[in-house]
């Protein structure tokens, strides 16, 4: 393998219009247990999937504990893409021992069903890019050779 591959890409993503154009066949969309609406990337892509994400959270059969995990199909694309969902509990708890423990699980959940090219949507809270930074940070240092991407909003005219 060449050094390029195990370095993680991350690619800003301000509009769904952005989102759109990202052709992999497999997301992964960290969520709180306590923040509603979605933030950042994950809202853009529950925007275009029509509130599926928003609508799993309201039911209760995911709600974002960090235990939690599920896998839904995106019916725009052709052969589905496939969204799993992972929990990172309350806000207020999550510090950097959170974010690698639940990307690791991810990256566990993803590789037991066959997925290679992993990415990553970054979670953020409006007004402030703290959260995504940390994300990022986490994934680059611990899980460089593991995943293709992470997604992240960065600063926004909010």
């Amino acid at each position: 393998m060449t050094e390029a591959t195990h370095l993680v890409k991350a690619e800003q993503i301000k509009t769904a219009v952005d989102l759109d154009k990202v052709e992999d066949d497999t997301l992964a969309v960290f969520c709180f247990s306590d923040q509603r609406p979605l933030q950042g990337v994950p809202a853009l892509l529950d925007w275009r999937l029509a509130g599926r994400i928003s609508r799993r959270l309201k039911s209760g059969l995911f709600v974002g504990e960090a235990a939690d995990h599920l896998l839904l199909w995106d019916p725009r694309y052709q052969n589905g893409r496939k969204i799993f969902l992972f929990g990172l509990g309350d806000i207020g708890n999550c510090k950097a021992k959170t974010i690698k423990d639940s990307c690791a699980k991810a990256i566990k959940v993803m590789r037991d069903a066959g997925i290679s090219n992993i990415v990553f949507l970054a979670p953020k809270l409006y007004g402030e890019s703290k959260l995504e930074d940390d994300f990022l940070k986490a994934v680059k240092k611990h899980f460089k050779e593991d995943i293709k991407a992470v997604l992240f909003q960065g600063k926004t005219d909010e």
